[in-house]
């Protein structure tokens, strides 16, 4: 039986799925590479905040 993916791992999969750097990714969202760089860490709480432009 697979372990289940943690959020840092599948935030990961999903960037590499989608051919963007950690830089790329960052830049595209408004954060650093540093940020997104921890948010990959298993043990990372995240918590995202959206804010929608009208």
């Amino acid at each position: 039986m697979e372990k289940e993916k943690t959020t840092g791992e599948l935030i990961k999969l999903a960037r590499k799925k989608a051919g963007l750097t950690q830089a790329e990714l960052g830049g595209k969202l408004g954060i650093t590479p540093a940020a997104i760089s921890q948010f990959e860490k298993p043990n990372h709480c995240i918590l995202l905040i959206w804010q929608v432009k009208n």
